[in-house]
Protein backbone atom coordinates (compact mmCIF):
# COMPACT_ATOMS: atom_id res chain seq x y z
CA UNK A 1 0.00 0.00 0.00
CA UNK A 2 2.89 2.62 0.63
CA UNK A 3 4.78 1.75 -2.29
CA UNK A 4 2.35 1.06 -5.16
CA UNK A 5 1.15 3.73 -7.35
CA UNK A 6 -1.86 3.68 -10.35
CA UNK A 7 -1.94 5.89 -13.07
CA UNK A 8 -5.62 7.03 -12.94
CA UNK A 9 -5.12 8.41 -9.51
CA UNK A 10 -8.57 8.47 -7.94
CA UNK A 11 -6.29 8.64 -4.92
CA UNK A 12 -5.56 11.97 -5.44
CA UNK A 13 -8.32 12.98 -6.83
CA UNK A 14 -10.53 11.86 -3.76
CA UNK A 15 -7.50 13.37 -1.31
CA UNK A 16 -8.05 17.14 -3.41
CA UNK A 17 -11.77 17.03 -2.28
CA UNK A 18 -11.46 15.91 1.00
CA UNK A 19 -8.81 18.99 1.83
CA UNK A 20 -11.12 21.19 0.13
CA UNK A 21 -14.07 20.37 2.53
CA UNK A 22 -11.84 20.44 5.10
CA UNK A 23 -10.73 23.83 4.76
CA UNK A 24 -14.33 25.03 4.32
CA UNK A 25 -15.51 24.67 1.05
CA UNK A 26 -19.01 23.32 0.21
CA UNK A 27 -19.85 20.26 -1.15
CA UNK A 28 -21.80 20.32 -4.35
CA UNK A 29 -21.08 23.82 -5.10
CA UNK A 30 -17.28 24.79 -4.69
CA UNK A 31 -16.49 20.91 -4.76
CA UNK A 32 -18.39 19.00 -7.59
CA UNK A 33 -18.26 15.25 -6.54
CA UNK A 34 -20.64 12.13 -6.85
CA UNK A 35 -19.88 10.68 -3.30
CA UNK A 36 -22.37 11.17 -0.59
CA UNK A 37 -21.74 13.51 2.90
CA UNK A 38 -21.27 10.52 5.00
CA UNK A 39 -17.90 9.70 3.28
CA UNK A 40 -16.32 13.16 3.96
CA UNK A 41 -18.13 13.28 7.44
CA UNK A 42 -16.29 10.45 8.06
CA UNK A 43 -13.01 11.94 6.99
CA UNK A 44 -13.67 14.70 8.93
CA UNK A 45 -14.09 12.80 12.04
CA UNK A 46 -11.11 10.76 11.53
CA UNK A 47 -8.79 13.80 10.53
CA UNK A 48 -10.09 15.22 13.68
CA UNK A 49 -9.32 13.08 16.21
CA UNK A 50 -6.53 11.84 15.05
CA UNK A 51 -4.84 15.53 14.33
CA UNK A 52 -3.42 14.55 11.14
CA UNK A 53 -3.17 16.24 7.43
CA UNK A 54 -4.46 14.78 4.61
CA UNK A 55 -1.23 13.60 3.05
CA UNK A 56 -0.41 10.18 1.00
CA UNK A 57 0.64 8.63 4.60
CA UNK A 58 -1.81 9.33 7.05
CA UNK A 59 -4.51 8.22 3.94
CA UNK A 60 -2.89 5.11 3.39
CA UNK A 61 -2.73 4.60 6.79
CA UNK A 62 -6.18 5.26 7.61
CA UNK A 63 -7.16 2.94 4.89
CA UNK A 64 -6.20 0.12 7.57
CA UNK A 65 -8.95 1.18 9.82
CA UNK A 66 -11.77 -0.36 7.79
CA UNK A 67 -9.96 -3.22 6.14
CA UNK A 68 -8.65 -4.68 9.70
CA UNK A 69 -12.08 -3.90 11.01
CA UNK A 70 -13.77 -5.49 7.99
CA UNK A 71 -11.84 -8.80 8.42
CA UNK A 72 -12.43 -8.68 12.09
CA UNK A 73 -16.05 -8.35 12.01
CA UNK A 74 -16.15 -10.99 9.75
CA UNK A 75 -14.63 -13.22 11.38
CA UNK A 76 -17.63 -12.45 14.17
CA UNK A 77 -20.20 -13.00 12.16
CA UNK A 78 -19.26 -16.48 11.44
CA UNK A 79 -17.99 -17.69 15.10
CA UNK A 80 -21.70 -16.32 15.83
CA UNK A 81 -23.21 -18.85 12.92
CA UNK A 82 -20.71 -21.81 13.81
CA UNK A 83 -19.45 -21.19 17.01
CA UNK A 84 -16.15 -22.46 15.48
CA UNK A 85 -12.45 -20.78 16.07
CA UNK A 86 -11.19 -22.41 13.41
CA UNK A 87 -13.74 -21.25 10.85
CA UNK A 88 -13.54 -17.40 12.59
CA UNK A 89 -9.81 -17.63 12.33
CA UNK A 90 -9.84 -18.63 8.57
CA UNK A 91 -12.56 -16.34 7.95
CA UNK A 92 -9.89 -13.67 9.41
CA UNK A 93 -7.30 -14.46 7.66
CA UNK A 94 -9.11 -14.74 3.50
CA UNK A 95 -11.18 -11.76 4.49
CA UNK A 96 -7.72 -9.48 5.28
CA UNK A 97 -6.13 -11.25 2.44
CA UNK A 98 -8.71 -10.11 -0.14
CA UNK A 99 -9.14 -7.10 1.30
CA UNK A 100 -5.72 -6.08 0.85
CA UNK A 101 -5.57 -7.71 -2.72
CA UNK A 102 -7.16 -4.05 -3.64
CA UNK A 103 -7.01 -2.15 -0.60
CA UNK A 104 -3.64 -0.88 -1.78
CA UNK A 105 -4.99 0.38 -5.29
CA UNK A 106 -7.01 3.18 -4.22
CA UNK A 107 -6.31 4.32 -0.76
CA UNK A 108 -8.61 6.72 0.97
CA UNK A 109 -11.46 5.46 -1.81
CA UNK A 110 -15.41 5.27 -0.05
CA UNK A 111 -15.62 1.84 -1.25
CA UNK A 112 -13.71 0.87 1.81
CA UNK A 113 -15.97 2.56 4.22
CA UNK A 114 -18.71 0.96 2.08
CA UNK A 115 -17.36 -2.23 2.47
CA UNK A 116 -17.07 -2.26 6.50
CA UNK A 117 -20.57 -0.50 6.86
CA UNK A 118 -21.67 -3.47 4.77
CA UNK A 119 -20.60 -6.53 6.66
CA UNK A 120 -21.85 -4.11 9.88
CA UNK A 121 -24.98 -4.16 8.25
CA UNK A 122 -25.16 -8.29 8.24
CA UNK A 123 -23.77 -8.13 11.76
CA UNK A 124 -26.92 -5.90 12.46
CA UNK A 125 -28.54 -9.46 11.45
CA UNK A 126 -26.35 -11.77 14.17
CA UNK A 127 -28.08 -9.39 16.91
CA UNK A 128 -31.27 -8.61 16.29
CA UNK A 129 -31.47 -12.60 16.39
CA UNK A 130 -30.91 -12.09 19.89
CA UNK A 131 -33.92 -10.54 22.20
CA UNK A 132 -31.50 -8.43 24.60
CA UNK A 133 -29.91 -7.04 21.36
CA UNK A 134 -32.47 -6.50 18.76
CA UNK A 135 -33.22 -2.88 19.45
CA UNK A 136 -29.52 -2.08 18.76
CA UNK A 137 -29.33 -4.21 16.03
CA UNK A 138 -32.75 -2.59 14.39
CA UNK A 139 -31.85 0.90 15.05
CA UNK A 140 -27.96 0.03 13.45
CA UNK A 141 -29.96 -2.19 10.24
CA UNK A 142 -31.89 1.78 9.53
CA UNK A 143 -28.76 3.80 9.96
CA UNK A 144 -25.98 1.87 8.30
CA UNK A 145 -28.67 1.38 5.22
CA UNK A 146 -29.29 5.36 5.31
CA UNK A 147 -25.49 6.05 5.76
CA UNK A 148 -24.54 3.65 2.85
CA UNK A 149 -27.02 5.45 0.83
CA UNK A 150 -25.49 8.85 1.58
CA UNK A 151 -22.41 7.66 0.01
CA UNK A 152 -23.27 5.89 -3.04
CA UNK A 153 -26.49 5.98 -3.69
CA UNK A 154 -26.78 2.38 -6.33
CA UNK A 155 -25.26 0.24 -3.17
CA UNK A 156 -27.44 2.14 -1.16
CA UNK A 157 -30.42 1.23 -3.13
CA UNK A 158 -29.65 -2.83 -2.69
CA UNK A 159 -28.69 -2.61 0.85
CA UNK A 160 -32.33 -0.73 1.50
CA UNK A 161 -33.70 -3.70 -0.90
CA UNK A 162 -31.85 -6.27 0.97
CA UNK A 163 -32.75 -5.44 4.91
CA UNK A 164 -36.03 -4.80 3.55
CA UNK A 165 -36.23 -8.80 2.24
CA UNK A 166 -34.81 -9.54 5.16
CA UNK A 167 -37.30 -7.60 7.62
CA UNK A 168 -40.38 -8.75 5.41
CA UNK A 169 -39.27 -12.72 5.31
CA UNK A 170 -39.55 -12.55 9.15
CA UNK A 171 -42.89 -10.93 9.77
CA UNK A 172 -46.29 -12.21 10.11
CA UNK A 173 -48.03 -13.48 7.12
CA UNK A 174 -50.46 -10.30 6.21
CA UNK A 175 -51.50 -9.00 3.13
CA UNK A 176 -49.92 -5.87 3.03
CA UNK A 177 -46.57 -7.81 4.32
CA UNK A 178 -47.16 -10.12 1.24
CA UNK A 179 -47.94 -7.33 -1.36
CA UNK A 180 -44.36 -5.82 0.25
CA UNK A 181 -42.42 -8.56 -0.47
CA UNK A 182 -43.51 -9.67 -3.84
CA UNK A 183 -42.78 -5.85 -4.56
CA UNK A 184 -39.42 -5.85 -2.86
CA UNK A 185 -38.43 -8.85 -4.59
CA UNK A 186 -39.51 -7.70 -7.95
CA UNK A 187 -36.73 -4.75 -7.60
CA UNK A 188 -34.31 -7.00 -6.97
CA UNK A 189 -34.74 -8.76 -9.90
CA UNK A 190 -35.30 -5.98 -12.02
CA UNK A 191 -33.16 -3.32 -11.08
CA UNK A 192 -29.41 -4.95 -11.95
CA UNK A 193 -30.96 -4.75 -15.43
CA UNK A 194 -32.59 -1.22 -15.13
CA UNK A 195 -28.62 -0.12 -13.83
CA UNK A 196 -26.60 -1.88 -16.85
CA UNK A 197 -29.43 -1.24 -19.54
CA UNK A 198 -26.91 1.30 -21.45
CA UNK A 199 -24.47 -1.38 -21.47
CA UNK A 200 -26.53 -4.58 -22.68
CA UNK A 201 -24.84 -4.46 -25.57
CA UNK A 202 -21.84 -5.60 -24.60
CA UNK A 203 -20.91 -9.08 -23.41
CA UNK A 204 -19.19 -7.86 -19.82
CA UNK A 205 -22.03 -5.99 -18.68
CA UNK A 206 -24.39 -8.90 -19.84
CA UNK A 207 -22.86 -10.84 -17.82
CA UNK A 208 -22.90 -9.13 -15.01
CA UNK A 209 -26.26 -8.47 -14.88
CA UNK A 210 -27.01 -11.76 -15.94
CA UNK A 211 -24.93 -13.20 -12.86
CA UNK A 212 -26.69 -10.67 -10.28
CA UNK A 213 -29.94 -11.36 -11.59
CA UNK A 214 -30.05 -15.48 -11.56
CA UNK A 215 -28.07 -15.26 -7.78
CA UNK A 216 -30.86 -13.06 -7.17
CA UNK A 217 -33.74 -14.99 -8.54
CA UNK A 218 -31.84 -18.32 -6.25
CA UNK A 219 -32.48 -16.34 -3.35
CA UNK A 220 -35.76 -15.26 -3.64
CA UNK A 221 -36.71 -19.30 -4.75
CA UNK A 222 -35.36 -20.06 -1.14
CA UNK A 223 -37.10 -16.86 0.78
CA UNK A 224 -40.43 -17.79 -0.97
CA UNK A 225 -40.02 -21.45 -0.49
CA UNK A 226 -38.96 -21.31 3.45
CA UNK A 227 -41.91 -20.60 5.77
CA UNK A 228 -42.54 -16.84 7.56
CA UNK A 229 -41.58 -17.21 10.66
CA UNK A 230 -43.34 -14.00 12.33
CA UNK A 231 -40.70 -13.30 15.11
CA UNK A 232 -40.76 -9.29 13.98
CA UNK A 233 -43.27 -6.97 15.16
CA UNK A 234 -44.47 -4.19 13.46
CA UNK A 235 -42.97 -2.37 16.44
CA UNK A 236 -39.44 -3.50 15.17
CA UNK A 237 -40.17 -2.32 11.26
CA UNK A 238 -40.77 1.17 12.74
CA UNK A 239 -37.37 1.17 14.83
CA UNK A 240 -35.77 0.55 11.86
CA UNK A 241 -37.86 3.03 9.32
CA UNK A 242 -37.43 5.52 11.97
CA UNK A 243 -34.03 5.04 12.47
CA UNK A 244 -33.36 4.95 8.68
CA UNK A 245 -35.23 8.57 8.51
CA UNK A 246 -33.62 10.02 11.69
CA UNK A 247 -30.12 9.23 9.84
CA UNK A 248 -31.31 10.60 6.41
CA UNK A 249 -32.62 13.62 7.81
CA UNK A 250 -29.92 14.65 10.50
CA UNK A 251 -26.88 14.63 7.87
CA UNK A 252 -29.41 16.58 5.75
CA UNK A 253 -29.60 18.74 8.07
CA UNK A 254 -25.97 19.06 8.98
CA UNK A 255 -25.42 19.67 5.25
CA UNK A 256 -27.71 22.34 5.20
CA UNK A 257 -25.95 24.20 8.22
CA UNK A 258 -22.94 23.69 6.24
CA UNK A 259 -24.27 25.63 3.32
CA UNK A 260 -24.81 22.97 1.39
CA UNK A 261 -27.88 23.68 -1.47
CA UNK A 262 -29.82 20.43 -0.97
CA UNK A 263 -31.24 20.72 -4.44
CA UNK A 264 -27.30 20.60 -5.88
CA UNK A 265 -26.64 17.41 -3.91
CA UNK A 266 -29.81 15.22 -4.99
CA UNK A 267 -28.64 16.59 -8.43
CA UNK A 268 -24.81 15.36 -7.72
CA UNK A 269 -25.67 12.33 -5.80
CA UNK A 270 -29.04 10.47 -7.54
CA UNK A 271 -30.19 12.41 -10.87
CA UNK A 272 -26.44 13.21 -12.36
CA UNK A 273 -25.46 9.82 -11.74
CA UNK A 274 -28.09 8.49 -13.51
CA UNK A 275 -27.79 10.69 -16.50
CA UNK A 276 -23.87 9.35 -16.54
CA UNK A 277 -24.72 6.01 -15.62
CA UNK A 278 -27.90 4.76 -16.41
CA UNK A 279 -28.73 6.36 -19.58
CA UNK A 280 -25.08 6.85 -21.13
CA UNK A 281 -22.31 4.91 -22.11
CA UNK A 282 -19.92 5.59 -19.79
CA UNK A 283 -16.52 4.16 -19.06
CA UNK A 284 -16.09 1.85 -16.90
CA UNK A 285 -13.75 -1.23 -15.65
CA UNK A 286 -15.58 -4.35 -16.86
CA UNK A 287 -15.20 -7.46 -14.97
CA UNK A 288 -12.94 -10.11 -15.79
CA UNK A 289 -16.07 -12.25 -16.83
CA UNK A 290 -16.52 -15.45 -18.82
CA UNK A 291 -19.57 -17.25 -20.62
CA UNK A 292 -18.43 -20.47 -18.55
CA UNK A 293 -19.07 -19.24 -15.03
CA UNK A 294 -22.36 -19.34 -15.98
CA UNK A 295 -22.32 -23.11 -15.28
CA UNK A 296 -21.51 -21.94 -11.55
CA UNK A 297 -24.00 -19.66 -11.14
CA UNK A 298 -27.03 -21.86 -13.14
CA UNK A 299 -25.94 -24.67 -10.83
CA UNK A 300 -26.60 -22.41 -7.67
CA UNK A 301 -30.02 -21.99 -9.09
CA UNK A 302 -30.58 -25.54 -9.32
CA UNK A 303 -29.68 -26.10 -6.31
CA UNK A 304 -31.47 -22.78 -4.92
CA UNK A 305 -34.92 -24.77 -7.30
CA UNK A 306 -34.41 -28.01 -5.49
CA UNK A 307 -33.78 -26.76 -2.09
CA UNK A 308 -37.25 -25.00 -2.37
CA UNK A 309 -39.18 -27.67 -3.76
CA UNK A 310 -37.78 -30.13 -1.22
CA UNK A 311 -38.99 -28.01 1.84
CA UNK A 312 -42.52 -27.29 0.02
CA UNK A 313 -42.27 -31.16 -0.59
CA UNK A 314 -42.15 -31.77 3.60
CA UNK A 315 -44.59 -29.37 3.97
CA UNK A 316 -47.00 -30.78 1.49
CA UNK A 317 -45.53 -34.45 3.68
CA UNK A 318 -46.12 -32.35 7.25
CA UNK A 319 -49.93 -31.35 5.92
CA UNK A 320 -50.88 -34.85 4.74
CA UNK A 321 -49.62 -36.12 7.95
CA UNK A 322 -51.38 -33.12 9.92
CA UNK A 323 -54.75 -34.73 7.63
CA UNK A 324 -53.78 -38.48 8.91
CA UNK A 325 -53.79 -37.34 12.50
CA UNK A 326 -56.58 -35.61 12.16
CA UNK A 327 -58.80 -38.70 11.28
CA UNK A 328 -57.27 -40.47 14.01
CA UNK A 329 -58.18 -38.11 16.15
CA UNK A 330 -62.00 -38.14 15.31
CA UNK A 331 -61.78 -41.74 15.24
CA UNK A 332 -60.61 -42.31 18.43
CA UNK A 333 -63.04 -39.94 19.77
CA UNK A 334 -65.31 -41.87 17.97
CA UNK A 335 -64.41 -45.30 19.57
CA UNK A 336 -65.01 -43.92 22.75
CA UNK A 337 -68.45 -42.62 22.67
CA UNK A 338 -69.41 -45.54 19.62
CA UNK A 339 -67.94 -48.76 20.18
CA UNK A 340 -68.15 -50.65 16.64
CA UNK A 341 -69.84 -53.85 16.12
CA UNK A 342 -66.77 -55.88 15.02
CA UNK A 343 -65.30 -54.82 18.96
CA UNK A 344 -68.18 -55.10 20.73
CA UNK A 345 -69.31 -58.26 19.63
CA UNK A 346 -66.47 -60.34 20.36
CA UNK A 347 -66.29 -61.88 23.43
CA UNK A 348 -63.62 -61.23 25.78
CA UNK A 349 -62.53 -62.14 29.27
CA UNK A 350 -62.90 -58.72 30.95
CA UNK A 351 -63.85 -55.31 29.32
CA UNK A 352 -61.94 -52.03 30.89
CA UNK A 353 -64.17 -49.38 33.13
CA UNK A 354 -64.73 -47.17 30.42
CA UNK A 355 -66.20 -49.99 29.17
CA UNK A 356 -64.32 -50.89 25.88
CA UNK A 357 -62.83 -54.07 24.84
CA UNK A 358 -59.05 -54.68 25.30
CA UNK A 359 -58.75 -54.93 21.85
CA UNK A 360 -59.86 -51.80 21.42
CA UNK A 361 -58.51 -49.89 23.77
CA UNK A 362 -54.94 -51.90 22.21
CA UNK A 363 -56.17 -50.05 18.94
CA UNK A 364 -56.42 -46.66 20.65
CA UNK A 365 -53.16 -46.74 22.40
CA UNK A 366 -51.31 -47.66 19.17
CA UNK A 367 -53.03 -44.65 17.44
CA UNK A 368 -52.94 -42.34 20.57
CA UNK A 369 -49.10 -42.34 19.87
CA UNK A 370 -49.28 -41.63 16.22
CA UNK A 371 -51.47 -39.00 16.96
CA UNK A 372 -49.58 -37.70 19.40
Amino acid sequence: MFTGFNFYDDEGALMVTVKEYLGGLKLYKQIVVPYGPVYYLYNWVVRTLSGTPVTHDVVRMSSLIPMLLTAVLSAWIVFRFTDSLVLASATHLLTFLTLSSFFHNEPGHPQELCILLLVCLLACGTAISKPSQRLLGLILLGALTAALFLIKVNIGAFAFLAAALALLSHSPVTRRSRFAFNAVAAACVVLPAVLMHAHLGEESARLYAGFVTISMIAVLLVLFAMARTGQLSSRDYWIAIVSFASTFVGVTLVMKAQGVVLNRMLHALVLDSVGTFVKQRSWYFPLPLQPKWMIWVVGGLAAAGFFSWHIKRNARAEYTLLYVKLALAILTVGLFFFEPRFLRSRPCLFRSRSGLSPSCLLFLSSCSRFVG
